[in-house]
């Protein structure tokens, strides 16, 4: 199964992705490849003249295309969750396994919140399994951390039907 993590505020916040470093080049600017297996050395000549002008999304590194995705959820599946603020942005980053991936997306995550929420001001972050969305949250997880200061601990949070106040 799949976890979902949802943020909730009381104002929109902005969608968009958080950390991704990205360069976009053109196709016929990738550096060839030996490898055997890389599908440009499948293609034939007139297929791989045909993608020339066509923009490509290149990562430096494996850390550079690790990032925090923030897309807003409404209508009727953010209805379904138990949060109280209106507005709710998906939230979709590596929270658990590769430590460096995991310390970059916490990073990016509670930058993001730093920078949007103001000082007094509070979001829910409410994560559960696919398919759970309408249940109720385990209230015997409920946590709240304060951005500022030793509340905030990598690795985050993220249990199955918990709801973290974050507060600014």
């Amino acid at each position: 199964m799949t976890f979902y993590s949802y943020l909730a505020t009381d104002r929109p916040l902005p969608a968009g992705n958080l950390g991704e470093n990205v360069r976009i080049v053109k196709f016929s600017e990738l550096p060839p490849t030996d490898d055997p297996a890389d599908w440009r050395n499948l293609l034939d000549k007139k297929s791989l003249a045909d993608l020339a002008d066509e923009d490509v999304r290149v990562y430096d590194t494996e850390l550079d295309a690790v990032f925090v995705s923030l897309t807003p959820v409404d209508g009727e599946p953010a209805d379904r969750l138990p949060v109280s603020k209106p507005f709710v942005l998906q939230v979709d980053g590596i929270f658990e396994g590769n430590p460096e991936s995991v310390q970059k997306c916490t990073d990016e995550l509670l930058a993001f919140l730093r920078g949007e929420l103001v000082p007094g001001e509070e979001a829910e972050l409410y994560t559960c399994l696919s398919g759970e969305e309408g249940l109720p949250r385990n209230e015997q997880l409920d946590r709240d951390v304060r951005l500022e200061g030793s509340d905030v601990r990598v690795p985050l949070w993220f249990r199955d039907r918990q709801l973290v106040m974050l507060k600014r």
